[in-house]
């Protein structure tokens, strides 16, 4: 891991098993694996390729495509379809929060189902077109 930290890269998808987890969490560098275990890593390593299309997950990820991830897995967005689903992330984001609001200040509930009309309505084709999720 310190090793891809100090080649700045932003992060590690393996379809493979890591281990020393509670070390990772502790560092603020995202990792995501297909599992855990005790085995020690490989420590000779050869570099194959770079910038060539792999498959991980059963999802094929590209140079340039978009990885986004947290606890729950990843999503890969195909390069060209990034910025759009960026954008309407964003605004689900602030309909999101609006709704937080709303509920925190014990607005109407037709207030607060209204958002939530706007944000099922929000989500639209950016989301629904060459997402992967694995």
């Amino acid at each position: 891991m310190h090793f891809c930290q100090y080649q700045r890269l932003g992060g590690i998808v393996t379809d493979g098993k890591i281990r020393d987890v509670a070390e990772i969490r502790g560092m603020s560098f995202p990792v995501f694996a297909r599992g855990v275990t005790a085995r020690p890593f490989q420590s000779e390593l050869e570099i194959v390729a770079v910038d060539v299309s792999v498959e991980c997950g059963g999802g094929y990820l590209r140079s340039g495509d978009l990885i986004v991830g947290d606890a729950d897995g990843i999503v890969i967005a195909p390069a060209e379809t990034a910025q759009p689903l960026i954008a309407e992330v964003e605004e689900l984001i602030e309909l999101e929060t609006r709704q937080e609001k709303l509920i925190r200040e014990r607005a109407p509930l037709a207030e607060v189902q209204e958002v939530s009309r706007l944000k099922k309505i929000r989500k639209g084709p950016a989301l629904n077109i060459g997402v992967q999720a694995t």
